[in-house]
């Protein structure tokens, strides 16, 4: 739980270990780590064979630092990549509509690279799967098929981050959307669309203003952002992924790296299970938590 759970070090927690009275080493806790994370393996492969059948996939992935695979990225010539990764996969709609499963995996890959490994497994017969992430490519599996949706709050974003400079027309997008959480209809989007597009070509709005910027995101990826009306089940943010994520750095980045490849292979498979983690359903239920 501390150090899976909370991200405390493993030699911070020896020391606590050995103010209370019950010495527990660095060395051991890790073993111990390590031997339930193989006991884990045969579960989480069950897991992404299920998940790459999910009706709904959130995904997303956040920079990570691993000592030695940095090592192994500057030991070589010409690297490919030198960016390490720990990407979140979050699975709905897999046995029963409300069971969520959530997968780590960290390296070199990107989220989008992960993904398609994992959608590999998919049944040739099943429909694409609806996928929720960002707008960054990199996100998105190169061979196989989604049906895609984009981040709503991502493009919120664009418009919170410049309110102080535009704070009367960043203010209507923002009001827009919230009423799109309260109500998911699209008539009043659609009008808002069409303003936006109005304003631009007039010139109302600079098209090369941080503002014109925000709408220039807002309006190219219109139809992603807006599935929601269109297809059933299509969720309205990532916001999934992004929880799943901002927890699991808080085992690296707590002492400023992952000290080895292993350390972070095994936070993996055990972080998602930890009972200190944000439960999957009102109840606590699913499928990935106990």
């Amino acid at each position: 739980l501390l150090r899976y759970g909370s991200g405390m070090p493993l030699y911070r927690l020896e020391r606590l270990q050995q103010s209370v009275g019950v010495p527990l080493p660095a060395a051991v806790a890790w073993e111990l780590s390590s031997q339930t994370a193989r006991s884990l393996e045969r579960v989480v492969e069950h897991l992404l064979h299920l998940g790459a059948h999910a009706a709904v996939v959130y995904n997303d992935d956040t920079p990570m630092r691993i000592g030695q695979v940095r090592k192994e990225i500057q030991a070589e010539k010409k690297p490919g990549r030198s960016g390490i990764f720990t990407t979140g996969i979050v699975f709905e709609g897999v046995l029963d509509e409300g069971v969520r499963i959530r997968i780590l995996r960290t390296g070199r890959r990107h989220a989008g690279e992960n993904l398609g490994r994992l959608l590999d497994q998919r049944a040739k017969d099943q429909p694409p799967p609806l996928q929720m992430c960002d707008a960054l490519e990199r996100h998105e599996p190169a061979e196989h098929p989604t049906e895609l949706c984009h981040c709503l709050v991502h493009a919120r974003r664009q418009f919170v981050e410049i309110r102080a400079s535009f704070p009367e027309d960043c203010r209507r997008v923002v009001q827009a959307l919230a009423e799109v959480y309260q109500v998911e209809a699209g008539c009043r989007r659609e009008k808002l669309r069409r303003g936006f597009q109005e304003e631009l070509e007039s010139r109302k709005i600079e098209p090369n203003s941080g503002l014109g910027g925000a709408v220039g995101y807002l309006l190219d990826r219109w139809e992603t952002l807006t599935q929601f009306l269109k297809v059933p089940g299509a969720p309205l943010d990532n916001n999934p992924t992004e929880r799943l994520l901002n927890l699991e750095t808080a085992v690296g980045p707590s002492v400023g790296r992952v000290p080895s490849r292993g350390d972070g292979d095994a936070a993996c498979p055990v972080s998602p299970w930890v009972p200190a983690r944000e439960p999957i359903l009102p109840d606590g239920r699913g499928l990935s938590s106990f």
